[in-house]
C-alpha cells in the first residue's frame, strides 16, 4: 500500500480512531474509580469522625469522674493521630 493512496489514509484514520477510542474508554474507567474512590473515602471520613467523637466523650466523661493524668495522654495521642490528615 503506498502512502499516497487513498487506501493507506482510510486505513490510518481508522487506526488512529481506535487507539483515540480506547484512551476515551480508559478515561472514562478512570474518571469512574476516583468517582467511586472519593465516595468511599468520604464515607470512611465520616466513620472516622464518629470513633473520634466517641472517644473524646469517652476522654470527657472519665476525666470529669477520676481526674486521672492516663486520660490527658489518650487525649494527646487522638490529638496527634488526628494532626496527620
Amino acid at each position: 500500500m503506498e502512502h499516497d493512496s487513498k487506501e493507506y489514509y482510510e486505513n490510518q484514520s481508522e487506526y488512529w480512531f481506535n487507539e483515540a477510542s480506547k484512551f476515551v474508554k480508559q478515561r472514562d474507567i478512570l474518571i469512574d474509580d476516583n468517582a467511586k474512590l472519593r465516595k468511599e473515602r468520604a464515607k470512611l471520613q465520616r466513620k472516622l469522625d464518629d470513633v473520634v467523637s466517641m472517644v473524646n466523650a469517652y476522654v470527657i466523661a472519665a476525666k470529669a469522674y477520676s481526674g486521672e493524668s492516663a486520660y490527658n495522654l489518650l487525649e494527646n495521642e487522638l490529638d496527634r493521630i488526628m494532626e496527620d490528615e
